[in-house]
């Protein structure tokens, strides 16, 4: 028995590992909430950070256009659409930084369903050092927004 239930967790070891080839690009976003299952100190850290409110501090209406996409999560790249239809992707959360995760918590789940361990390729299916900051974060973005707010 204990070599039957060994092979089958190599089994769905292997086939997770094999899901992990396809491109992390391929993944769709899914909101920090998910990220939470397993990240949850992370989480509870982001929650107090002022990106977790980024959208709500886009000063006027007319403005969301130009600032919304360093102030959603995955905006004109398959995330954030607008406040109806993808709620949880309001505000820059883990995967304004680490990219769409679905790929990268659909191997996890499997790897943790099937008791094994957590590989460098599951891993690898997210960006484990954040993007470049500076996207959103340098001068002209910010002499932007000052602009904008400027105009109240």
């Amino acid at each position: 028995m204990v070599n039957r239930v060994g092979i089958i967790a190599a089994v769905v070891v292997g086939m997770a590992a094999f899901c992990l080839t396809a491109a992390a690009e391929d993944a769709a976003y899914i909101g920090s909430q998910k990220c939470m299952k397993c990240h949850f100190k992370e989480h509870a850290t982001w929650k107090k950070e002022k990106h977790a409110v980024a959208y709500e501090t886009i000063a006027k209406e007319a403005d969301k256009e130009l600032c919304v996409s360093c102030h959603t999560t995955g905006y004109g790249k398959g995330g954030f659409k607008d406040m109806e239809s993808t709620p949880e992707l309001a505000n820059v959360g883990c995967e304004a930084c680490h990219g769409a995760g679905s790929k990268h918590a659909a191997a996890m789940d499997e790897i943790k369903k099937a008791g094994g361990e957590v590989t460098e390729d599951a891993k690898s299916l997210i960006a484990q050092k954040p993007t470049d900051c500076s996207t959103c974060h340098n001068p002209h973005v910010q002499d932007t927004a000052a602009h904008a707010r400027e105009k109240k």
